[in-house]
């Protein structure tokens, strides 16, 4: 029987727990209450049972996973899938994030992957090749030449593989194939979140930011535009900062859909703002 809501449709433990409690609220009336619940997990109060619910830093256990699981009915696919959204949650780094993430989609039925929020991109942004294909694709004429197209990509891609990626790309709803045999966008710009909190969209910048270390060393300098500033300012100027450095962006990319014609060549651009010291109050402003 599949428990109500199913932890296979979300990927933010708090949001999946908060939903479960509000449903044993309306079904249990008192008995679905902080005090009662909690009481059901062993929990000191029902303040513990608040912050699990709430708390940023989400206080959850692996022994408190295991009796969660078994108060709500979960499955063994369900219980390890909850365990592995809570240590994503918690993990410190991308390399542990990016494992527990691996492992949720391992546990999720295929046919829930595209509907369970914050997964449906992951496949294509955690290949970079597929967003820069989605251009190229769309920005050049290659009738259907797929050894051609594939030898466009840096480093080159094979003429199956181009091909099984362009199948791919137009199976997201990412692109789609014109009766003239050529591709184009089905929305030109995908915005993604700008605090980068989805998994897949950190996983990607940090792919960028290494192949923008490989063109610092293999490109000439007419070819790219690579270079820095350091700079000392109060943190409270921070927020201002970054919102500039967005509107900046959203600028570009109004030029960018301006300019679009056929056979163009793909660019990546990043821009990078980030503490290289600590010393006073580092997250003052920090929203």
């Amino acid at each position: 029987m599949t428990p109500d809501p199913d932890p296979f449709l979300y990927t933010d433990p708090q949001v999946y727990l908060r939903d479960w409690f509000d449903t044993q609220r309306k079904a249990l009336g008192r008995r679905g209450s902080l005090q009662a619940v909690a009481g059901r997990l062993g929990l000191a109060s029902k303040s513990h049972l608040h912050r699990i619910l709430n708390d940023p830093l989400l206080p959850v256990s692996p022994e408190l996973v295991n009796r969660l699981s078994v108060l709500i009915g979960l499955d063994a696919p369900r219980s390890e899938f909850l365990e592995a959204m809570v240590l994503r949650r918690r993990a410190s780094s991308l390399t542990e994030r990016t494992r527990q993430h691996e492992r949720m989609r391992s546990l999720m039925p295929v046919r829930l992957q595209k509907i369970a929020k914050g997964l449906d991109t992951y496949a294509y942004f955690s290949d970079w090749r597929l967003p820069v294909l989605r251009e190229l694709a769309s920005a050049t004429v290659f009738k259907s030449d797929w050894d051609a197209l594939g030898k466009r990509m840096d480093p080159p891609m094979s003429a199956a593989r181009c091909r099984k990626s362009v199948k791919s790309l137009c199976d997201m709803g990412l692109l789609e194939e014109t009766p003239e045999g050529e591709y184009q966008q089905v929305d030109p710009y995908l915005q993604s979140d700008p605090d980068g909190a989805d998994l897949a969209i950190l996983r990607f910048q940090d792919t960028m930011i290494e192949r923008a270390r490989v063109a610092l060393d293999t490109l000439p300098t007419h070819q790219r535009e690579i270079s820095s500033i350091t700079f000392s300012i109060p943190v409270s100027v921070l927020p201002r900062l970054r919102q500039k450095m967005r509107r900046f962006q959203e600028e570009l990319v109004k030029e960018i859909l301006a300019m679009q014609g056929t056979d163009m060549d793909v660019f990546q651009m990043n821009m990078q703002l980030f503490p290289v010291t600590r010393g006073g109050s580092i997250t003052e402003g920090i929203q």
